[in-house]
């Protein structure tokens, strides 16, 4: 260690990008194990997992989903359009 190329995250620094691309590859990547999304940061992991991998129940049929993308999807598309077509 210790060189021109110092990581943006800790301390350390490196006499090549490419040391440099290693380290931050290894030491300051948090890569989801569900999907394999890399993130720079674990709030940044959290967040994707929360947002992504959580499941979630339809508060109308009260089926469950792998995800809230995959819930609000359901909602939209058979939901809502039920409920339209009961008002009419």
């Amino acid at each position: 260690m210790g060189g021109s190329h110092g990581c943006p995250s800790c301390v350390d620094s490196f006499g090549s990008p490419e040391a440099l691309t290693s380290h931050i590859q290894a030491k300051h990547t948090f890569v989801c194990p569900i999907c394999g999304s890399s993130f720079r940061s674990r709030h940044a992991a959290d967040q994707h997992h929360n947002t992504k991998h959580t499941s979630t129940r339809c508060s109308e049929c009260d089926r469950e989903f792998g995800s809230e993308n995959a819930m609000e999807m359901h909602y939209n598309l058979e939901i809502s359009t039920t409920m339209k077509s009961t008002v009419r």
